[in-house]
């Protein structure tokens, strides 16, 4: 802990990281989880007043903003809608974007144990919620998924047990890239291994598109892992192929489904789910689940065409969705919360300039955008606090390639604590 140049700020992010990551926490009443995340806030105030860093503009920038935008989300709901919980939402909204704001004062610090040491906390956290989360689906099966519903009950029973749900299994996801690049470098056994647990824990859970999802990211970090240039356009050729195989002799292929429907029978939410993907993928008429949701994006949708400008925000206020963070923001905002949320996603994604030094976290970086946008439109992310922890924290080198000053006191102090090599530019 000496290592650690600003103490507040890393307690503060630890403290917030495990409020995260472990379910269980969130079962607490209200005023004790607030007064978690409040005190996460002070602590990090703090360290950022009293360490005089350039970037904390940005981080106080970012912190206004996230307050703004969340007034704006739901600002037309709690004006026309009484029952609304209102600061229940906004308090989970202004966690959601809190990780960033952490995350913009370690992009630009040279505080190398915190950053080291909060990768390896949330490493730790991720693995403790994959093993009860998987013990927890073999014991109550569907449970994961069954948070994914609005019922307080079935909450606190589970999340009791510290069962991840929707938001940590795409977490889980978002965690992939950097497990291959610690494959790449070190300790290959162990991150194996990692992988497969967090596999396992997702299967289990019956997310379809999150095992679609961890697949395809699995495979693309493999890719982008390797630093030779024609190897990588290679393997791309090869995988650009091996999708329209895929497309054409297995995903247009009744036998194939019907193989596939026959193994899960016995899962109801699993048989349902992949059934769907099925009738989608052989051109029949879509039933349940894709079809109810194609009729809910029309719903944000016609939200915003019924008021482009400011959408729910004033006047008449149209349903949403709920299932499209975009079309949700788009139909109840307009372009004016729309501009909003750009000049904060602005502000945050500009702190990453120093990540695209890096090849490996490039790559990363690309990958979880891409993913976060995907993710954005067709589900609900804002809100899975666990998702933006894994974002702000993980892809952070610890070295800020400021000058060859800084990356050898970043390996005398790395190499103390059996630090990675590949950090070592």
């Amino acid at each position: 802990m000496s290592a650690i140049k600003n103490k507040y700020m890393f307690l503060a992010t630890i403290l917030l990281m495990t409020y995260v990551l472990l379910p269980f926490m969130r079962i607490m009443p209200m005023f004790i989880k607030g007064g978690i995340v409040l005190l996460s806030f002070l602590l990090s105030l703090f360290g950022a007043v009293c360490y005089g860093y350039k970037v904390k503009i940005k981080f106080f920038l970012i912190i206004i903003l996230a307050l703004i935008v969340n007034l704006l989300i739901y600002y037309g709901e709690y004006i026309h809608n009484g029952d609304f919980y209102f600061l229940s939402k906004y308090f989970v909204m202004f966690i959601f974007w809190l990780p960033f704001a952490y995350g913009s004062w370690y992009l630009k610090s040279d505080d190398y144990m915190s950053k080291y040491k909060i990768k390896k906390v949330i490493i730790i956290l991720l693995t403790i919620t994959s093993i009860t989360t998987i013990i927890g689906s073999l014991v109550y099966p569907e449970a994961s998924r069954l948070l994914a519903d609005g019922n307080t009950d079935v909450h606190r029973f589970y999340q009791l047990r510290n069962i991840g749900g929707y938001g940590f299994n795409y977490a889980l996801c978002l965690s992939v890239p950097f497990l291959v690049h610690m494959y790449k470098e070190t300790h290959k056994i162990r991150y194996t291994l990692l992988i497969v647990l967090f596999f396992v824990c997702i299967v289990l859970c019956s997310y379809v598109f999150a095992i679609v999802l961890f697949l395809a990211i699995l495979f693309t970090s493999v890719v982008f892992v390797h630093r030779k240039k024609r190897y990588m356009k290679i393997l791309f050729s090869v995988f650009a192929l091996m999708l329209l195989l895929v497309y054409i002799v297995i995903l247009k292929n009744d036998f194939f489904w019907d193989i596939l429907l026959n193994k899960v029978k016995e899962n109801a939410v699993l048989y349902q789910r992949i059934g769907d993907m099925a009738n989608y993928f052989l051109d029949k008429n879509m039933t349940g689940d894709m079809k109810y949701r194609s009729y809910l994006y029309s719903l944000s949708v016609d939200a915003f065409k019924n008021s482009p400008l400011v959408g729910n925000l004033f006047g008449k206020v149209s349903n949403l969705s709920y299932h499209s963070e975009i079309l949700d923001f788009l139909g109840g905002t307009g372009l004016f919360g729309m501009t909003f949320m750009f000049v904060l996603l602005l502000v945050i994604f500009s702190n990453y300039k120093v990540v695209l030094k890096d090849k490996l976290f490039s790559a990363s970086i690309i990958i979880l955008t891409f993913v976060l946008l995907i993710l954005s439109y067709l589900n609900t992310v804002v809100g899975s606090v666990e998702i933006t922890g894994i974002f702000a924290f993980l892809y952070i080198p610890i070295n800020k390639y400021n000058s060859q000053k800084s990356c050898n006191m970043e390996a005398t102090v790395c190499l103390k604590e059996n630090c990675l090599t590949y950090y070592l530019k």
